[in-house]
């Protein structure tokens, strides 16, 4: 059991005194990082791993390190040069580190199921390192994702694919570390296109959180000589050199001490961290546009000619488009051509259950062409018409999904109109024109999905929101048991503050009248999105969640002429469609159309929101059978 383990360890000497168990200390500035520690609090990497797992793993690390040895000394043996063994022997140690660390991610104590798939979920699967209670324990050689013996078979084909891929080419591979605001390393040269991928704003502290690998990459491909590290392979990336001829070294213990500093992201813990101990102000939005702006000037100074740099960005945030735009666009002088959105991430990954989250990215193509000066209300016209257009098309071509991605779509066309420009009259901030942009790409996405459904645009500013926030909150399916049974449901939709700040700028509403209103409510840190609770698609269940949403929003059923918006009309026409039948309906929708102005507005999101909702949304059933009920379905779609 455990306990005898861990007593076996401490017998061997190896939890403190073997160089080979990292205990090195993890940052604990960044909440993300919610690690196993010590009764001291001292969090180490190898309190990640129970004594069982750490056994395997150093006994693994110890092969590797035997294998490279009988490599080098097998080519020695067959005439090879010393230089050459060791370059052959360091690419085979390499790659089987490389199988070490995928089982390392898979076989530790912040592992876990995913349920949708049933695969193990690694450790960095969520992007940061959680505790989870249901961790997962592997065995190195069973044929399961992550073991050691089916991730050195990954790395094998992996392999084998990029020898088929050069093999007979003229073209000429090189894979080279440097730093993405100098480049120095390619002096000289020149190139017809350059695609990158650059950092997410504060998606992901990839300094912090790579040392997750770094310290067993350490051991695997370096020598232990009396308890201490030594250099072997890519001394380098482990140790740094205290004279000139390299005699004496140091180790470096983590990454982030190291690097951290130089790292093109925002992540506020490690400013803080870092102005407390050295006054430097890294890790702030303003270091992130400074070092980011540095990379697109240093990336364009290397095109040949008028040719393309293509990058890769996902975020919702404001700040961080703010960010790209001011670094490719004003700082570096390109020109945003064209973006498009590409599909990026699996529907079913682990960091987008139960939470509104992006399976695609923006594509955007730069270009270092002299721009015109334009008109800014023109531009803002034609990147409205571009937006709509590109919305309506992405739903007849379902080449995106209806959801989030779908105002990534608008979000690129508006980018890509706007900054072709060299620059607009009158001048503004980047920080305006990213919120112009998000205000224009929202409308973008209301009137193209409007168009798409045969109708005017709206004029009521609380159905446009609505029908935004009912598409970019949509999260994946939740599992939930019910019964032994499994039933596919929605939770409610979520924003937050600040992207729900941003339909104001859209649609005229702040986030305090949306709350007034009734179409948002506070939930803890983020706004909810009142709506039909999801749940049994049942009538009698959808029946119960209209009534618990009127009484939710404080609406008295028995006076609909009061309502005040097409928001709360349609969820009292919801009601009465699920209730009455087709005769009693009209009737009863014919007295409050005299009444009360806003009833067409309602119909109409009704048409809408039932040509663009999934099956399993029951506001979706609701809508049509308000238009069954009018006469306005034939033959399963809308007239």
């Amino acid at each position: 059991d455990d306990e005898r383990l861990w007593r076996a360890l401490e017998k061997l000497k190896v939890m403190w005194g073997d160089p080979d168990i990292p205990t090195e200390e993890v940052p604990k500035y960044d909440p993300r990082n919610l690690m196993v520690c010590t009764s001291t609090g001292a969090c180490k990497w190898f309190k990640l791993f129970n004594p069982r797992q750490l056994l395997t793993l150093v006994k693994l690390v110890k092969l590797i390190r035997e294998a490279g040895r009988r490599v080098e000394e097998e080519k020695i043996r067959e005439g090879w040069s010393r230089e050459d063994a060791y370059k052959y022997a360091e690419a085979v140690t390499t790659y089987l580190a490389i199988a070490l660390v995928n089982h390392v991610r898979h076989n530790c104590l912040t592992t876990s199921i995913e349920p949708t798939q049933k695969f193990i979920a690694h450790a960095l699967a969520f992007r940061g390192i959680a505790m989870t209670w249901n961790w997962v324990e592997e065995i190195p050689y069973a044929d399961i994702l992550g073991s050691f013996t089916r991730s050195i078979n990954s790395v094998i084909d992996g392999l084998s694919y990029l020898v088929s891929a050069v093999s007979g080419s003229p073209s000429r591979v090189r894979v080279l570390l440097d730093d993405a605001t100098t480049l120095s390393k390619l002096s000289g040269e020149r190139f017809d296109l350059i695609v990158t991928d650059p950092p997410y704003h504060d998606d992901v502290p990839y300094t912090e959180l790579s040392d997750f690998y770094y310290v067993w990459l350490k051991r695997a491909l370096s020598d232990a000589e009396n308890g201490v590290l030594k250099p072997r392979f890519h001394p380098e990336a482990f140790f740094e050199c205290m004279d000139r001829e390299c005699v004496s070294y140091a180790e470096v213990r983590t990454q982030w001490e190291r690097l951290a500093p130089m790292e093109i992201s925002v992540n506020l813990g490690r400013a803080d961290f870092f102005r407390r101990v050295r006054g430097v102000e890294v890790g702030s939005n303003e270091d992130f546009v400074e070092k980011l702006g540095e990379a697109f000037k240093r990336m364009a100074d290397l095109l040949r000619g008028n040719g393309p740099i293509i990058t890769y960005y996902a975020h919702t945030d404001p700040s961080a488009w703010e960010a790209l735009i001011e670094a490719g666009w004003r700082r570096a002088g390109l020109r945003a051509t064209t973006a498009y959105v590409i599909a990026t991430e699996s529907e079913a990954r682990v960091t987008a259950r139960g939470k509104v989250a992006l399976d695609a990215s923006v594509v955007v193509v730069w270009r270092k062409e002299v721009g015109s000066a334009g008109l800014l209300h023109e531009v803002g016209r034609r990147a409205l018409e571009e937006a709509s257009e590109r919305v309506e098309e992405a739903i007849k071509t379902k080449s995106v999904a209806l959801d989030m991605n779908l105002f990534l779509r608008s979000l690129s066309a508006v980018l890509s109109v706007y900054t072709s420009h060299s620059k607009l009259v009158p001048e503004i901030s980047t920080r305006e024109l990213t919120e112009r942009a998000f205000s224009l790409a929202l409308r973008g996405l209301v009137e193209g999905v409007y168009k798409h459904a045969g109708l005017e645009k709206p004029l009521d500013p609380y159905a446009s929101t609505y029908l935004v926030l009912k598409l970019i909150t949509r999260a994946g399916g939740v599992s939930s048991e019910s019964r032994g049974r499994k039933e596919e449901g929605y939770r409610r939709g979520r924003v937050d503050r600040s992207f729900a700040s941003l339909l104001g700028v859209f649609s005229g509403l702040n986030v305090d009248s949306l709350i007034t209103s009734g179409v948002l409510a506070r939930k803890k840190d983020e706004l909810e999105l009142l709506e039909p609770e999801p749940g049994a698609l049942t009538e009698s269940a959808i029946k119960k969640a209209l009534e618990t949403l009127l009484h939710e929003k404080g609406l008295d059923p028995s006076k609909p002429e009061t309502f005040k918006t097409p928001i709360d009309i349609l969820h009292y026409l919801e009601l009465l469609a699920i209730q009455l039948t087709s005769d009693q309906f009209k009737k009863v929708f014919e007295g409050l159309e005299l009444k009360n102005p806003r009833v067409p507005e309602s119909v109409n999101l009704a048409r809408v929101l039932y040509m663009v909702l999934p099956d399993k949304d029951p506001e979706k059933i609701c809508c049509r059978r308000i238009l069954h009920h009018l006469g306005l379905l034939r033959f399963g779609g809308s007239r």
